[in-house]
């Protein structure tokens, strides 16, 4: 090998070098980000709103099948429900009071689909599809939740003392779990937004397709936000 081959062989693997310390550098950081997107408690997430962009990544259906989250919102007009997982009885009584209304958003041109931090093996054992026609997905790294705004930092602790262990329905060591959530997305655009950090707060059903019908008929929902702990 020539010197001047040498020269031209050096620098390349400089340059290698380089790219693979700043390919290394930029997962670091993407990693870093991910880590600033949970909250310390459930009363400080900030949840992606109306006009807000919807983010990427990639959800499991039961079966293990990859669902894109930008093609699967932009598709169709879309109920998206993010519930904390299938040990939680009141997620539980929530989503079956919910799909009581799944008839009339599906007649408006909605789908439903219900995201979750529980593996997929997990979420038909959770909520039989007898008893909710709607679509489970898996998040069981939370990402999605993440990039939602609805991520924070449960206490593994205390989810212990209630005989809850995450692992079990996650798969992970993780403790990243959603404030329960529910969006309104048509067209790919945000419309409205319902979270309740309380873990017994609830939606009504009634406030669910009312909202729903004026994001259809493209007028703007009359109520969105914060909901309050359920009485």
């Amino acid at each position: 090998m020539t010197k001047r081959h040498s020269a031209i062989v050096g620098m390349a693997l400089v340059f290698l070098g380089w790219g693979m310390a700043a390919w290394g550098k930029i997962e670091m950081d993407n990693s870093l980000s991910m880590k600033r997107l949970v909250a310390p408690n459930p009363q400080d997430v900030t949840p992606r709103k109306k006009g807000d962009d919807i983010p990427f990544g990639t959800l499991r259906t039961p079966e293990g099948k990859a669902v894109d989250v930008e093609d699967f919102l932009r598709q169709k007009a879309t109920i998206l429900l993010f519930y904390q997982g299938g040990w939680s009885p009141s997620a539980k009584a929530q989503l079956q009071k919910l799909s009581g209304v799944e008839p009339d958003l599906e007649k408006l041109g909605y789908q439903v689909a219900a995201v979750c931090p529980d593996k997929p093996e997990r979420l038909k054992d959770s909520f039989p599809q007898a008893l909710l026609n709607f679509s489970l997905l898996s998040d069981r790294n939370a990402q999605v939740i993440r990039r939602f705004g609805l991520a924070y930092h449960a206490d593994l602790g205390e989810l212990k003392k209630e005989g809850v262990n995450l692992k079990d329905y996650t798969g992970n060591n993780g403790n990243v779990l959603p404030v329960p959530a529910v969006y309104g997305i048509v067209q790919g655009d945000i419309q409205f937004v319902y979270y309740y950090p309380g873990a017994q707060a609830s939606l009504d059903p009634r406030a669910l397709l009312s909202a729903a019908q004026e994001a259809a008929a493209g007028k703007m929902p009359s109520a969105s936000g914060v909901l309050s702990p359920a009485p």
